[in-house]
This record gives structure tokens, sequence and C-alpha cells, in this order.
């Protein structure tokens, strides 16, 4: 009896400690002007882009729908599809000297889009709007220009 509930406060404490190294480490978004202070080009050219405009295409029945904001808007406070919808939160790798180290950016929540990342949204199963998608060839008309290799 004396083991069992040791081995059951071991399990309690691990995921009372887990729930709490996952709390710390959610990531917080920043909004897209955040971005622009260092990636002037990408704002730039993104916000000519659908992306930029994403909420202005749903009817006004739609424009509150949860469902239809999943993909037209970054979250619910930050409306279109900005950096963030694609790249991860950026309040952990905003700052210069993180992104000046991939790895560490990646560690403090810097997702590089794929194909996976936009098929999230750019998916006819997922919403009869969709048209069909080529991410290949989506890829190489690009969402905003780029400074940096990929």
């Amino acid at each position: 009896m004396k083991r069992f509930i040791f081995l059951l406060m071991l399990v309690l404490s691990f995921a009372i400690f887990t729930a709490t190294v996952s709390a710390a480490t959610t990531h917080q978004y920043v909004g897209p002007k955040k971005c622009k202070m260092c990636h002037r080009l990408e704002y730039k050219t993104w916000l000519n882009t659908p992306h930029a405009k994403a909420t202005n295409v749903l009817p006004k029945d739609k424009k509150n729908d949860p469902k239809c904001l999943e993909c037209h808007a970054t979250t619910k406070d930050i409306e279109e599809v900005t950096c963030e919808a694609c790249h991860g939160p950026g309040k952990d790798y905003k700052r210069g000297s993180v992104m000046r180290n991939r790895k560490l950016a990646i560690q403090k929540g810097l997702n590089i889009p794929n194909e996976k990342t936009c098929l999230k949204c750019h998916n006819t199963k997922k919403c009869k709007h969709v048209k069909s998608f080529n991410y290949k060839t989506m890829f190489k008309k690009g969402v905003h220009k780029f400074r940096h290799k990929m």
C-alpha cells in the first residue's frame, strides 16, 4: 500500500511539473507591426497578398465565424493571415539576438513553414471555398519576398 501511494505521488508530481513547464512555454503573439521592425521587405510585400486581406473576402455573416477565422485570421485578436499564422507566435523569438541563431529561434517557437503548414488552410477537404492548391507552384510565387535564403 505504501508503495502504491509513493508511486501515485510520483506520477502526480510528474504530471504537475509537466503541466507547469508546458504552461511556461506557451508562446504569445506580438502582431505584424513587431515583425515589420526588422523585416520591412517581407512586411511590405506581404501587404499586397491575399493573406493580408483574408478577412475582407469573408461574407458579412462569416466575419465572426470561428470556423472561418481559423484560416482567415491569425488569432481572434489579430485579423488577417499575418507572419505569425505561418511562422508561429513571435514573442519568444522576436529579438534580433535570437533570430540571428536559427536553431535558437526554432527552439523559441519559430516555425519554418512548409507544405504541411500551408495545407492546414489551403485544403479542399476543410473548406468548400478553397480552390486546388499546388504547394510547389505557390511557393515559387511566394507569400512575401525574402531578404535571406530559406
